[in-house]
């Protein structure tokens, strides 16, 4: 059998070629404490008994250190009259959104438009920029402070420096009053972990208008202990069971409202709200899914399913389960309303993505312009014709916080080290729909250009290797067209993984393959 000289970049599962108080009384259906009465009547012990209620929760997930604001090109032939040093009608100019100076001021906004609501944030907030290759989560937890989460549930990217530099996230997290609870029901950490002594929960409970939620954290199990860098000892409980068992913990206790807050990805939360009993909303991540209508679509993106998108619990009741995309790019808003029983009876809403009403465009290959006031106008009169498109204006505590570092991540911005003569689109798989700059018909037929350039620049570097193996979610965004810069490197490839060389069979090069 011939074995050949193989080279592997941190080989994984995903590789591709080339995350209170109890009542005391008997409990009913769904947690109730006694019988249900109309509002303002006592249940037993002269407790209010169970109401309906109407929440709005806002949540995001995934931002991977990307703090700043992006941009993206917005198509405007025939909208604007500006024209380029040429005399040529210009046809495109670049919008720029999300970032947490914007995404801050959005929360702070919807927040005080409504009443019960919950912000929430379903993990990977670190590895990804400069911004944590630098300031180690500091940064991060510096934004974060400015929304308040009222929840945060690990994802496997928390691990990536071990527990250890978990610890050091969170204790920068909880360095302010707004003290955000660090959820995760499934990882039990060893006796000798950093985060052992009380860094992280199970669930927690909160009250909004006299009524109990309770909110559950799950991280994605295999993918944590494989891809990351927990500490031996610290274990990862199955997903499903330990969901329910922390549910029926909180309906022994009295509360008939859950969400789930995980870390899972989008198609396992679906299954996963299937399997449950008691399970009314979840709100999730990993998976970075874009959820929305055609707005969406119509502005060069990929939704993948909608928002929300409802299912049936175990029980035959709906379960709302929401996403919202990546890298601060957006703000999910989700309305739900329960009856008295504490069972969903609706649930609607839509991502909202912050955008500046300040429009740029190429007036020659030197120089960029802005649009005057009129063209401006125009701009955002076509993109707030969508509702989930949203004029938002920085928020300037945040602001001034990414100042104190943007000196730093200004310097590597800056230092060019190559080029790239084209866009190079990231898949995770052909068809996905995962790039920013491609459509996913363009990327069906050969899959992900930067993640086969990633794999073959690996192997040119390692003359001992035949074959080059790069796991599909080490390779993490596009490459424009243009000038490439060492931050556009960290921002590539974000993650200490170490380059390897293993001797491997054909056929465990076939089964390494099939299994990712």
């Amino acid at each position: 059998m011939n074995v050949f000289r193989v080279f592997a970049l941190s080989l994984l599962a995903q590789a591709v070629l080339v995350g209170c108080s109890g009542d005391d009384g008997d409990v009913g259906p769904r947690g109730e404490l006694g019988e249900q009465g109309p509002q303002g009547e006592q249940g037993p012990q002269g407790e209010p008994a169970p109401k309906a209620i109407d929440l709005t929760i806002l949540h995001m997930n995934d931002h991977h250190s990307h703090i700043a604001a992006e941009s993206f090109d917005f198509d405007v032939t025939g909208l604007v009259d500006a024209t380029n040093e040429a005399a040529d009608a210009v046809t495109e100019v670049e919008v720029t959104y999300g970032g947490f100076p914007m995404l801050v001021s959005l929360f702070n906004t919807v927040a005080g438009q409504h009443e019960n609501v919950l912000k929430l944030h379903t993990g990977d907030a670190i590895t990804g920029t400069l911004y944590y290759s630098l300031f180690n989560g500091a940064a991060d937890a510096a934004v974060m402070n400015e929304v308040c989460f009222d929840a945060f549930a690990l994802g496997n990217h928390e691990f990536d420096d071990g527990d250890s530099g978990l610890a050091t996230f969170l204790d920068a997290l909880n360095s302010t009053a707004c003290e955000t609870p660090a959820l995760a029901a499934n990882v039990q950490p060893a006796e000798d972990s950093a985060i052992a002594d009380g860094y992280i929960q199970p669930y927690t409970i909160v009250e909004r208008d006299g009524e109990q939620i309770g909110i559950i954290g799950i991280d994605i199990a295999g993918k944590t202990k494989n891809s990351s860098n927990p500490d031996e000892g610290t274990e990862f409980l199955d997903e499903v069971t330990t969901a329910q068992a922390n549910i029926d913990t909180l309906s022994e206790m009295g509360v008939n409202k859950i969400i789930l807050l995980t870390h899972y990805q989008y198609q396992n939360d679906l299954d996963l709200a299937a399997s449950l009993s008691g399970v009314d909303v979840i709100v999730g991540g990993d998976s970075h899914t874009l959820l929305g209508d055609e707005t969406f679509a119509e502005l060069g993106f990929n939704p993948a399913g909608d928002y929300p998108t409802q299912v049936n619990n175990a029980d035959g009741e709906p379960v709302c389960v929401v996403q919202a995309w990546e890298y601060a790019h957006l703000m999910g808003k989700l309305h739900v309303s329960f009856d008295e029983a504490g069972v969903v009876s609706s649930c609607a809403g839509m991502p909202l993505m912050p955008i500046s009403d300040n429009f740029v465009y190429e007036y020659n290959e030197e120089e960029t312009r802005s649009l005057n006031a009129a063209d401006q106008f125009s701009v955002v009169r076509a993109l707030t014709a969508h509702p989930e498109v949203v004029v938002t204006q920085p928020d300037a505590n945040t602001t001034n916080l990414l100042s104190i570092y943007d000196a730093q991540v200004s310097v590597l911005e800056q230092t060019v080290i190559g080029s790239s003569a084209e866009d190079l689109c990231l898949e995770r798989f052909p068809g996905q729909g995962r790039s920013s700059l491609c459509d996913a018909s363009a990327t069906y037929e050969r899959g992900s250009d930067i993640s086969n350039i990633v794999a073959k620049a690996f192997l040119t570097v390692t003359p001992t290797a035949d074959i080059a193996i790069q796991n599909g979610g080490g390779v993490r965004v596009d490459v424009e067209t243009g000038p490439y810069t060492i931050a556009d490197a960290f921002t590539l490839l974000p993650f200490s993984n170490t380059l390897v060389t293993l001797d491997m069979t054909g056929q465990q090069i076939i089964d390494v393959l099939e299994d990712a």
